[in-house]
């Protein structure tokens, strides 16, 4: 299926930078680092990422149905606190792999913050009912 730049340009300015979000970039030059490593996934011609090639029709998939804004807050604070190296296709790769690594990421984070619940937990339970729990709560 081809994706089309213009469709993938709307969600950039209206879910990842829109003006509402600006809070989440510490700096105009972040944001438009930011901006830039994004574009640089889109044409991107093909990615290597856990042991497994992407060519440009999947990345454009996976930027389009499954990247969220965590997913680049996630890789933009890892980028700034642990390897800032001033480079877009360094954050570009970790934009690409926070997004494939969400569910891990949310998993650990459940098995730190809820142990006793992670280990006891029960098929009918789902990380869909936690995260409402969690988020209704705060």
């Amino acid at each position: 299926m081809m994706y089309m730049y213009r469709k993938y340009l709307y969600l950039l300015r209206h879910a990842y930078f829109h003006s509402s979000r600006d809070k989440c970039y510490p700096s105009k030059a972040v944001k438009d680092m930011t901006f830039r490593a994004m574009q640089m996934l889109w044409h991107s011609r093909g990615i290597y990422a856990l042991g497994k090639f992407f060519d440009s029709d999947e990345i454009h998939r996976q930027l389009i149905e499954e990247l969220m804004p965590d997913d680049v807050d996630m890789a933009l604070s890892y980028f700034l606190h642990r390897c800032y190296d001033g480079s877009a296709y360094t954050l570009a790769l970790l934009i690409f792999h926070a997004m494939l690594l969400r569910d891990e990421v949310c998993e650990d984070m459940l098995r730190a913050h809820f142990p006793e619940w992670f280990e006891n937990r029960t098929p009918e339970d789902s990380l869909y009912h936690v995260t409402v729990q969690i988020r209704f709560a705060s």
